[in-house]
């Protein structure tokens, strides 16, 4: 039973370490420098860096409520969660593949520069 329970803990974590990456990591890595960028050169207002810094912040409260939950009611699970090789394994795995993949695939790069552009498009000082 315990490898059943290693392996659903894994998928579990690696479906979190992708989440963890394209929502947490790729906005604070990718969309707040381009934004800075633009800002500095005069091609975006300072607007979409605090969107960018706003959504970092409530990730980060909301996963620091979601174990603070844990930990108050459910201390397996927290156990299982921050010490178990299953899921800290599938985190691993899941975040790795999708940096691996944000870095060396053309399409993933292409789809990131489409995404920030669309986002950053109403705040654009030179509107299209």
């Amino acid at each position: 039973m315990g490898w059943l329970l290693d392996s659903i803990m894994a998928l579990v974590g690696a479906v979190g370490g992708f989440w963890l990456f394209s929502h947490v990591v790729l906005p604070l890595c990718y969309g707040m420098p381009r934004s800075l960028a633009g800002w500095m050169r005069g091609r975006l207002s300072l607007k979409p860096f605090f969107l960018y810094l706003a959504s970092f912040l409530l990730w980060n409260v909301f996963f620091t409520v979601v174990f603070i939950v844990l930990l108050t009611y459910f201390p397996p699970l927290f156990l299982a969660v921050t010490q178990g090789v299953g899921f800290n394994a599938g985190s691993m795995i899941g975040f790795w593949l999708t940096a691996l993949r944000a870095v060396f695939s053309v399409s993933a790069r292409k789809a990131m520069r489409l995404d920030f552009e669309e986002f950053v498009s109403p705040h654009s000082r030179f509107p299209r």
